[in-house]
């Protein structure tokens, strides 16, 4: 892993390796830091083994060495280990996972264009990229020698090396854990929640390639109160680029800030929401990504709202849920209204849209076919 169990993608490895377990592999999940939030954060069954890097590299049993060693995406971080893990043990199998466009986040956060990174030499990469990131030419080294890869959207295949085997990965769902309820009241009541209320809740961090759409989110809710509609925004994460203004007090009036929850908590929250809403449009960044709260947002029956690409390329607008074409605060704004004034159309692709979860997120059924793509590379040289 690229960072500890509190990353976003921490959720779906568990979930992966808890499968494989239950399949009969032996998994260890490996993570740079704070090895205790697999309990804190994580927390429920846990079938496998968390390790810090330094310790795997110390500890491992000398007779159970990796067959596979999975890299969750090509930071420079994961890279770096990788490298060790390799010289340590030359059989081992590389797969490489790719869950964003690597390039642009890189360039987002640097605040560099993707050609001013291009032009830059090696030395002058290696000073520049930190260890979060992927550093646009040892990043392309490393993808040349995997055995092959999992992608999360199929259009990440433009990314790849040529002729390398690779595996659509979607994320797990845990239904035991995403699944309709009523709202709680006694939470409501801790939030200063009302049931006269209009309620939105988003779970995610803001960061500089997605802060413009969280802002539309934000914006459209505080249009809807101008507008006389009792809405009311759950906000869940980190902020790690600013998005609203200085004079964004008439927005920030109408969210409730929750800061990091953990797993186990959101739930209840997404349990209150009359509607959800992944913000965005399509582009260099939503292409070729699938947000892991797009299944839970579903898991719950709840009437979600997403862009057309990702995911939303894949569920029937108006049946599972409804596509926006722009999602710029105006359409956002739109949906809030015709929820309200349409509640049992918008209950009614709710229930559908958790039935797509269903057919599309099982644990079993992912991990198989991703134990399947694993024996198929060990079988091949």
């Amino acid at each position: 892993m690229y960072n500890d169990f509190r990353a976003n993608s921490a959720i779906q490895v568990h979930h992966f390796a808890n499968h494989l377990t239950a399949l009969g592999c032996r998994c260890d999940i490996l993570v740079p830091k704070n090895l205790d939030t697999c309990r804190t954060h994580i927390g429920g069954e846990i079938c496998y083994t968390p390790w810090l890097y330094s310790d795997y590299l110390q500890d491992c049993p000398e007779n159970a060495p990796p067959d596979i060693i999975h890299a969750w995406t090509p930071r420079e971080v994961v890279r770096r280990q990788v490298e060790k893990m390799r010289r340590r043990w030359p059989s081992a199998r590389l797969v490489i996972d790719l869950e964003d466009n690597e390039e642009l986040v890189t360039s987002a956060q640097l605040g560099l264009s993707i050609q001013q990174l291009r032009a830059m030499s090696l030395p002058e990469l290696d000073d520049l990229i930190p260890e979060s990131l992927s550093h646009p030419l040892r990043s392309s080294e490393l993808m040349e020698t995997a055995a092959g890869f999992t992608i999360i959207m199929d259009t990440l295949e433009s990314f790849l090396p040529p002729c390398k085997p690779r595996h659509v990965l979607w994320p797990v769902c845990n239904r035991t854990h995403f699944f309709p309820r009523g709202k709680d009241e006694n939470l409501m009541g801790r939030l200063g929640l009302s049931s006269e209320e209009f309620i939105l809740c988003y779970i995610g961090n803001v960061h500089a390639a997605n802060w413009r759409e969280v802002r539309s989110l934000y914006i459209a809710v505080a249009l809807a109160r101008r507008q006389g509609i009792p809405a009311v925004l759950l906000r869940a994460g980190r902020d790690f680029h600013p998005f609203l203004h200085d004079d964004g007090d008439w927005v920030r009036a109408c969210v409730v800030p929750l800061g990091m929850v953990s797993n186990r908590e959101i739930p209840e929250l997404l349990a209150l929401a009359d509607l959800l809403v992944q913000p965005g449009r399509p582009d260099p960044f939503n292409d070729y990504r699938l947000p892991s709260k797009l299944p839970e947002f579903l898991a719950m029956a709840k009437p979600v709202v997403l862009p057309r690409t990702n995911l939303g390329r894949f569920v029937q607008s108006g049946k599972e849920a409804f596509v926006t074409e722009r999602g710029d605060a105006l359409e956002i704004l739109g949906h809030i209204k015709a929820a309200r004034e349409r509640p049992d159309l918008y209950a009614a692709v709710g229930r559908a849209g958790a039935l797509f979860v269903q057919e599309n997120f099982e644990g079993q059924s992912i991990a198989r076919k991703l134990l399947a793509f694993y024996i198929s590379l060990l079988s091949n040289g």
